[in-house]
């Protein structure tokens, strides 16, 4: 019965993570002037805030 707690405590039970060769396919954007007039430079994941230029 305990062993079913601690089973289901895990964290590492998860999906995994996305391999190597789709996050280097993943599209990359360049931030412009636009983007940050407009509120849409926002990193997805973390939320942090882009400036100009970056991607």
């Amino acid at each position: 019965m305990i062993a079913q707690f601690t089973d289901n405590d895990n964290p590492l039970t998860g999906r995994p993570p996305a391999s190597v060769a789709v996050v280097q396919n993943l599209p990359n954007e360049v931030v412009t002037k636009d983007d940050v007039e407009n509120n849409n430079a926002l990193c997805a994941v973390c939320k942090d805030e882009f400036s100009v230029g970056e991607g």
